[in-house]
């Protein structure tokens, strides 16, 4: 697979779906985590959270003095969850990111998931991701699109200079957002 990268700068994977195959029970997984130590009934379904993250689910739904110590302990609970689970690399996100890396384009990855968990998956998956170069969201920064902000505005790079890989209509939609070229594997 050959893909145009002349004027790409910074390159933007996404994880899950893209680099790593997807757990089913994963999202069923966090909500059950998270309902249970909040102790009440929540939608269960990202798109009932305005950045369909991890983070933006537990912002909505949690009192913000309680948000960090809640997302520690579900990041924990999440990150067993990933050492319990097979995980692999998907091929078409992989070649991506070899043809990427050959090229020695800046990249990053940008996930909705917890930190801990995303590199667990990647390592599981044959993937040695350095820890600097995953980005999560978090409480403070629950949208993707804020943490890809960042990162243009880190690497002094225009929108049509960053490519953004993903899986979902979510990413396909925060880079036409972002004004970012976009491959969906």
């Amino acid at each position: 697979m050959q893909f145009d990268l002349s004027d790409i700068q910074l390159c933007i994977f996404d994880l899950d779906g893209t680099l790593v195959n997807s757990a089913t029970d994963e999202i069923p997984f966090f909500f059950e985590k998270l309902s249970k130590r909040l102790d009440k009934s929540i939608a269960k379904n990202f798109t009932h959270y305005p950045h369909r993250t991890f983070a933006s689910a537990i912002n909505n739904v949690t009192p913000e003095h309680r948000r960090t110590e809640l997302y520690d302990l579900i990041e924990k609970e999440m990150n067993n969850f990933a050492r319990s689970r097979l995980w692999s690399p998907l091929k078409m996100g992989n070649e991506l990111f070899k043809q990427v890396s050959k090229h020695n384009i800046n990249w990053r990855v940008v996930t909705g998931n917890f930190k801990s968990a995303s590199l667990t998956k990647a390592s599981m998956a044959g993937l040695e991701l350095p820890i600097e170069a995953v980005y999560a969201t978090d409480v403070k920064s629950e949208s993707k699109a804020k943490l890809i902000k960042y990162l243009m505005k880190e690497s002094h790079c225009l929108p049509h200079q960053v490519l953004s890989i993903g899986d979902s209509s979510y990413d396909k939609a925060t880079a036409k957002q972002l004004g970012l070229n976009f491959f969906q594997v």
